[in-house]
């Protein structure tokens, strides 16, 4: 599950995660492929932006900086002013980061692909492992549902709508309501070469011809069981019949394992949903005991039926003839009986509102004329403000049933304040350092309780928790190249910190085999402080020094922009690649310019 938490454009895509991989060599092809198409979707937006450019209508001059750059900087909205603000971001990762600094980054779908599916993924294996350990003699035996690759290629789409007025010259008041959609390309097989695997589905559940064989198996061990319990009484009361003696040496014991193992081949053919693979271990263990316990019948015993046939002649259970498949073992996820109950492993969107910000600015300081923001000449500029931003949880959280989802948003509500200070050197650059803090305030939100190493999540660990996540800070530093009035280049680095989740809750409850259990929600508070750096550069058009001069019909602002993660650390930080961009659009509503 994955929970991004966006804002395009003045500050980089900021994610968490719980949801996670890819491996292969044809994942060099795949990620080409996913480049050439971001490419494609990023040239057409760049065209609709161009589009809405031209369509831009003509309003009063007014002042602002001369071009501006990417991320956010010191500049107020002047008196009167309404910017409106459309963007697009497409942000896509594939892997994240490991838990300390300096390890590797690991494919999103890694926790999801198992070299063996067995008793420690699907716990609800447990039974029919004990009863086949049991009917087989084998005590190391182990179950295996097979191998699982699981490759993840998440998106992030958002589509910011913002829009910001200035009350007065320093002081500007500002709302964004992003728009999300989010998609988790997953590529899910298991048992792609038919190896590893020892069980399978249970074939006669579904077949009554197999399931009368089994049936007609189990009647033979029983009529078999009965005849040397009637042997044994007889030889006791007359031990020198016929075979008396062999009887009464061996016979309690073969009696005993002919009960133990009718109980355990009813348990597992009869009613489990999983039975051993033909040709597998457990299978010809099976079918041996079955041969081995008819000829002691039939040679050592003399016991025959009233037809003076064996009373064992069938060679055994109706075995698994084929193993599970990707939509079988998403079936077993969905059933509620294996202990899990969740959706299947599959490529899930989910688009609606992100976390929507309102928020005020204030210019606090500024070395800088009205007309030095137009065109500065020469000389050493210095300007700061403070904000404040309120981030509403109007966002979805990535479901509890869900593996793979991404959600639109934290779903909780912030408190941000953020510093911005400019420091302008002559007409050609300039330098912007942002800091932020975000309180993230508590709440309550349904999650499974698990531990790192439970990739899948018990159906009895769903439970309403309380939820204090982390309180973060970010560091950014946007240097900027002013290459005329029109165009401007732009780097920038962000680091961002984030400090450990807390969750609180006990619940006794039980488990799928109905044992009592309590469980802790503190055990998620593992792996979720984030540590990340980003780098990024970007391309800014303004008309707006333009237009105040009167050589430009509409005073706007378009910034292209890329961000790529430079490290990371912490269970659930991916590793990003992100395109934006941007149009800003400034029209005059009241006051004289």
């Amino acid at each position: 599950m994955l929970t991004p938490s966006l804002e395009c454009g003045s500050q980089a895509a900021a994610f968490t995660l719980p949801k996670q991989g890819t491996r292969g060599h044809n994942q060099r092809f795949m990620n080409s492929f996913h480049r050439s198409s971001a490419v494609n979707r990023f040239s057409r937006r760049a065209t609709v932006l161009a589009i809405l450019v031209t369509s831009a209508t003509r309003v009063a001059a007014l002042p602002a900086q001369a071009v501006l750059g990417i991320g956010e900087d010191a500049t107020t909205v002047p008196r009167g002013v309404v910017r409106m603000r459309l963007a697009t971001s497409s942000t896509r990762f594939d892997s994240r980061y490991g838990l300390s600094s300096g390890d590797r980054s690991t494919a999103l779908g890694l926790p999801l692909s198992f070299d063996s599916i067995g008793v420690n993924q699907v716990p609800a294996l447990l039974p029919i492992r004990t009863a086949l350990r049991r009917v087989t003699g084998i005590s190391t035996l182990d179950v295996n549902l097979g191998r699982s690759v699981t490759r993840i290629d998440a998106t992030v789409q958002s589509f910011p709508l913002g829009v910001e007025l200035g009350l007065t010259d320093r002081l500007s008041i500002g709302m964004l309501v992003p728009i999300v959609r989010t998609r988790a390309e997953v590529s899910f097989n298991t048992n792609a070469t038919g190896e590893n695997a020892n069980i399978g589905l249970n074939p006669a559940l579904n077949n009554a011809t197999l399931r009368a064989q089994n049936d007609m198996l189990f009647a033979q061990l029983d009529a078999a069981a009965n005849a040397l319990a009637g042997s044994i009484s007889d030889c006791q009361l007359a031990p020198s019949g016929s075979n008396c003696s062999v009887i009464l040496e061996r016979g309690p014991a073969e009696l005993a394992n002919t009960e133990t193992l009718l109980s355990g081949l009813q348990q597992v053919y009869g009613t489990s949903i999983f039975v051993p693979t033909t040709g597998s271990t457990a299978d010809a263990s099976i079918r041996q005991n079955v041969q081995t316990l008819a000829s002691t019948y039939t040679d050592v015993f003399g016991l025959r039926d009233s037809q003076n046939q064996p009373l064992i002649a069938s060679s055994g259970p109706a075995s698994a003839r084929s193993i599970v498949g990707a939509s079988d073992l998403n079936s077993i996820l969905a059933n509620a009986e294996t202990g899990f109950g969740v959706e299947p492993i599959q490529t899930t969107t989910r688009t609606g509102v992100g976390d929507i910000e309102v928020g005020a600015k204030l210019q606090v300081f500024n070395t800088l004329s009205k007309k030095q923001r137009l065109t500065i000449r020469r000389g050493f500029g210095f300007r700061t403000a403070v904000s404040g931003v309120a981030r509403l949880g109007t966002g979805t959280l990535d479901s509890p049933d869900n593996l793979v989802d991404i959600g639109t948003g934290d779903g909780q509500n912030d408190i941000e304040a953020r510093s911005q200070s400019d420091f302008v050197f002559g007409r050609k650059f300039w330098l912007s350092v942002v800091g932020r803090y975000g309180w993230q305030l508590a709440g309550q939100t349904t999650l499974r309780v698990t531990d790192l190493t439970s990739p899948l999540f018990a159906a009895f660990g769903r439970r309403q928790v309380d939820r204090d996540p982390g309180d973060y800070m970010e560091l950014e530093v946007t240097p900027r190249f002013v290459l005329n009035d029109l165009f401007s280049i732009s780097g920038q680095y962000s680091y961002r910190r984030k400090e450990q989740d807390r969750h609180a809750g006990r619940f006794d409850t039980t488990d799928i085999f109905g044992d009592p259990i309590t469980i802790d929600a503190s055990i998620l508070d593992a792996g979720t402080e984030q540590r990340e750096s980003r780098v990024s550069a970007g391309v800014s058009y303004s008309t707006v020094a333009a237009h105040h001069l009167g050589r430009a019909r509409y005073p706007l602002e378009v910034f292209v922009q890329h961000v790529e993660s430079l490290s990371g650390s912490g269970a659930n930080v991916p590793k990003i690649r992100q395109q934006i961009v941007q149009l800003r659009l400034y029209m005059r509503i009241f006051g004289a310019p």
